[in-house]
């Protein structure tokens, strides 16, 4: 872990890592859902409380954003429903990837079975479990 601070605009928050799974972030977490774009900043918050961040290069061919939608709508974690977003990642070193608090999977194809691992092994596993959906909401698709 690099922490958990919560620091307000304007101040600049940046990771060293690409993608980040835990650090700085700003104090409002994310409705959970999908985005046409949702910076890091926000999403760090959401794995703070136990959600995973499904993320993509924003040049993978369009089947992988759209496994990981089909996948997150049909998830049946046994920690409940799946906590989630997904967002492309400009500089993302992989197609697609799932990230939760202090973990990160990177794969160039997506599949169901890999993601279930992920998934049950470190979802609602974050510092602060907190089901409930954040108020920010800039670029949220559905």
């Amino acid at each position: 872990s690099i922490g958990a601070n919560h620091l307000w605009e304007p101040e600049k928050i940046t990771y060293e890592a690409t993608p980040p799974s835990s650090g700085n972030h700003r104090p409002s977490w994310a409705k959970w859902g999908h985005y046409s774009y949702l910076p890091p900043q926000r999403w760090l918050h959401n794995l703070e409380h136990g959600g995973i961040a499904l993320l993509y290069h924003p040049c993978a061919e369009p089947a992988v954003k759209d496994k990981l939608l089909q996948y997150a709508k049909a998830a049946k974690p046994s920690a409940g429903d799946l906590l989630w977003v997904l967002t492309p990642y400009p500089g993302l070193p992989a197609a697609a990837a799932a990230v939760a608090w202090e973990n990160v999977m990177l794969a160039e194809t997506v599949t169901h079975t890999e993601l279930d691992d992920f998934v049950e092994k470190f979802h609602r596993k974050g510092p602060e479990d907190v089901g409930m959906s954040g108020q920010y909401s800039l670029n949220w698709i559905e």
